[in-house]
């Protein structure tokens, strides 16, 4: 297996970051032990390369630089990185994978029950989405904001005059909601504000979508099975879909096709 040079000092960065977590009053009496290296700032500054890189392999020469040893008397830091794992897919955090050993960790420590993700409706809070809009009189239908793709997201867009909050369930169901009269042509500021139903520390509960324009309620409807964590690699686009399409409904980018002034994302 070909070692990759980026892959190792990345490494290298990471368990350092560990090893100075730990250290106390000790890691500065043992500087001696580290070399010259500074280690009152975390991560711990890269070594210089002492290879040669040149126009083709066969004038380059490798250097690899050693992991640091931790000095004696500093306590062991474990670092575990889970890449596509959701708050609430365990069940430490309440979901439906069995994890003892981790819930049993959980148990000793410190446990956080309230932060920020990508997925609208998957922890406590409340969303809310204003976009200020100019419809010419000939009508513009297309996307206001999207966030996710076809495995999972939601999207907010204007079709035949209606604003529309879809909301896709990995693709298995759609909460839909549709505002009862058009749009008016010209400027307008619409809203979508998401009222979470769940309380503290509780995990994709769901909850209610109410749609306004220009301060005046046009629709609302229930969003029952938000999806916990994040949606995926797919993008965050305004006033186009511009990854996997979300909604069935169009073919994406669906580009809106009226000038979108401004949009605000506020997390109550």
């Amino acid at each position: 297996m070909k070692r990759n040079k980026y892959d190792s000092v990345s490494l290298s960065v990471f368990v350092r970051m560990l090893f100075e977590l730990g250290c106390n009053q000790s890691c500065q009496e043992s500087e001696m032990e580290m070399g010259d290296r500074d280690r009152t700032s975390i991560p711990l500054p890269e070594p210089k390369f002492g290879g040669r890189i040149g126009k083709a392999y066969q004038e380059s020469q490798s250097e690899w630089s050693a992991l640091p040893t931790p000095p004696a008397g500093v306590p062991n830091v474990v670092g575990i990185l889970l890449d596509d794992v959701g708050f609430g897919q365990t069940s430490t955090c309440g979901g439906p994978i069995p994890t003892p050993v981790l819930a049993a960790l959980a148990s000793q420590g410190l446990r956080h029950t309230r932060f920020h993700t990508t997925a609208i409706w998957a922890l406590p809070g409340h969303p809310l989405l204003q976009a200020e809009i100019n419809c010419p009189d000939t009508g513009a239908d297309g996307v206001l904001v999207a966030e996710g793709g076809s495995a999972g997201g939601f999207v907010w867009y204007r079709k035949d005059g209606k604003l529309l909050d879809e909301y896709n369930f990995f693709d298995e169901e759609r909460c839909m909601v549709t505002s009862t009269d058009n749009i008016p042509v010209g400027k307008s500021t619409l809203q979508m504000d998401g009222i979470y139903e769940g309380k503290e520390g509780d995990v994709a509960k769901g909850g209610t979508n109410v749609l306004c324009a220009n301060g005046n309620k046009i629709a609302e409807g229930k969003m029952d099975k938000p999806i916990s964590g994040r949606f995926g690699i797919d993008t965050f686009g305004f006033g186009e879909d511009s990854g996997s399409p979300l909604s069935k409904d169009y073919r994406p980018p669906f580009k809106f096709a009226g000038d979108m002034v401004n949009v605000d994302i506020e997390w109550k």
